[in-house]
């Protein structure tokens, strides 16, 4: 299969899947004097997440370990007397 060039009568220089291919004129930056405030915000949430991981992740643990915890103050059962096989004698 033959590729057309970008060069020629055929190319058109706006064409709408061209602009969204086209690599960016230069970088983006943030605007003059907001870096400090962007990157505030962003340890920010950071630490928002960070802090809301460590509450569900505790959750969690205590939602596993309570019915442990509960099923564990059960009274241990009282020992009983193992049942001995009725003697030979009775069964005639």
């Amino acid at each position: 299969m033959i590729t057309h060039s970008d060069e020629g009568p055929d190319f058109e220089p706006d064409d709408p899947l061209a602009v969204i291919l086209r690599p960016p004129p230069d970088r983006l930056v943030p605007p003059p004097g907001r870096y400090h405030a962007i990157r505030r915000a962003a340890a920010r949430r950071r630490l928002l997440r960070a802090a809301a991981g460590v509450g569900v992740s505790c959750a969690v643990a205590a939602l596993v370990a309570l019915p442990l915890r509960l099923s564990a103050h059960e009274a241990p059962a009282s020992p009983s007397v193992p049942l001995a096989p009725q003697p030979a004698s009775c069964l005639l």
